[in-house]
């Protein structure tokens, strides 16, 4: 198998922005838990439950995921997951039980296993043996910066959801009975 730099670099900057998605994805709900408290009531149990059925889903299918790694093209596992996550992450977005999140937390968990396996997979089809180890390793330091960033980004993940999945009448009782975000949202444009 013949290797171009420039190929490789595709490639390697595509795995790359998937891998950071699904560590946004996968840290979404300890991100959101205290709007969670707040907005619908959810308890620590909740959480306890929530992280014990993705930890569960997602063990069992990345188990999964390095077989179908041996049946399915690794690209197509690796995109797929990032779908499910996204699709996943939507749709909790819009549902106002907790019980209802836990169950899709749990499929948001079933989507992202078999990610690992196909990541894997990737790496040893495009890059050398003698090279493996420092993409592998650049690959999960990539996971780092979301736990960083993530505060910043789902609270205006949360914010830009609250707007785009309520009404008008919501938006402007969320502004008046919110003074301090009025400033913020001013310097953003969006008033």
């Amino acid at each position: 198998m013949t290797h171009t730099f420039h190929g490789n670099l595709w490639v390697l900057i595509g795995l790359y922005v998937g891998n950071f998605f699904y560590s946004i994805s996968k840290r979404s709900l300890n991100v959101s838990f205290p709007l969670l408290k707040t907005q619908m009531g959810a308890t620590n149990a909740h959480m306890g439950d929530m992280s014990s059925e993705f930890s569960f889903a997602y063990g069992v299918s990345k188990l999964l995921g390095g077989v179908l790694s041996d049946l399915f093209p690794s690209y197509t596992l690796f995109t797929i997951g990032l779908y499910i996550g996204a699709i996943v992450n939507l749709c909790i977005a819009g549902t106002s039980s907790i019980s209802s999140i836990g169950f899709l937390w749990m499929l948001n968990g079933l989507g992202q296993g078999p990610g690992g396996p196909a990541l894997s997979r990737l790496v040893i089809e495009h890059w050398p043996a003698k090279s493996r180890a420092s993409v592998w390793s650049s690959l999960t330091f990539v996971r780092i910066i979301p736990h960083h960033c993530s505060e910043f980004l789902f609270v205006m993940k949360n914010y830009a959801f609250d707007w785009l999945f309520t009404g008008m009448q919501s938006r402007v009782s969320f502004v008046t009975s919110n003074n301090d975000a009025l400033p913020r949202l001013r310097l953003a444009g969006t008033l």
